[in-house]
Order: structure tokens, then sequence, then C-alpha cells
């Protein structure tokens, strides 16, 4: 009985699941490495850390249009090609919104643009898979 009860624990053991952690960089979105920066985000909007209406913790990330083409973000992480992931963000809309959305993901399948509504944080839940080693993921603050 014990070799029949360490055979299913070996191998219900070897069937785990693996999950990485996308945030490695320390900034106001990482839930695991918070911090007042934005490390890690470019794009053409203007980006800050704000602590004046966080999700869950102390920041959050703000990108804001300048007018001028200043219109998304985007963060870039390491991934392995063909593996699926989960990605998760809290997003909302600002009072100045002007049809924000989650759009033009590089090195990702499996999604469709996906418009931010609200002025209350909203969960959102992406399925996909990696089609490049180095995938990053685009907001942008209008159309």
């Amino acid at each position: 009985m014990p070799k029949k009860l360490l055979f299913y624990l070996f191998l219900f053991g070897a069937t785990s699941v693996f999950a990485q952690n996308l945030y490695d960089d320390s900034n106001a979105a990482s839930p695991t490495n918070e911090s007042n920066t934005t490390t890690g985000w470019s794009g053409s909007a203007i980006l800050s850390s704000d602590n004046t209406d966080a999700q869950s913790g102390l920041f959050s990330i703000r990108a804001e249009s300048d007018g001028n083409n200043g219109t998304n973000i985007q963060y870039g992480f390491n991934a392995v090609v063909g593996q699926a992931y989960t990605i998760t963000i809290w997003a909302r809309e600002g009072t100045q919104s002007n049809q924000p959305a989650f759009a033009n993901w590089q090195g990702l399948s499996g999604f469709s643009t996906t418009g931010i509504t609200g002025n209350t944080w909203t969960l959102y839940t992406f399925n996909v898979t990696a089609t490049s080693t180095t995938p990053s993921i685009r907001i942008y603050t209008s159309p």
C-alpha cells in the first residue's frame, strides 16, 4: 500500500502546472515588486506612477495622451514560443477618456482588441499563446 500511495503522489506531483510572474520590473503595476516608478513600461503616451487611485496597493500606472500622437504604452517580457499564458490586468477609463483599449499586442496570438470601459477598476483576462520570445502588451489611451 505505501508503494502504491507513493506512486500516485509522484504521478500527480509530476503533472503539476508551472506559472510565470511577468512582473520582473519594480514598478507601479507590479503586485510583487510595487514601487513608485514606471520601470519596464515605454510608449508614446505620458506615463507616470500615480498614488491617488490605485486598484490594489499604493501605486498604479497612469497613461495619458498628450494630443500629439502620444497614444500608447507597452510592457515587454520574456516568454517561451508556443507556451500558453493567462494575463490579467486591472484597468479603468480616466476622467477624459477617449476609447482606451488593449490592442495590437506583439508576439502573442489568441487575443482580440478589447475596449477599456467604465471609470471603476475592472479585471481583464487574456488567454494567449507566445509567438515570440519577447512579446509585448500594448495599451492605447485613445483610438
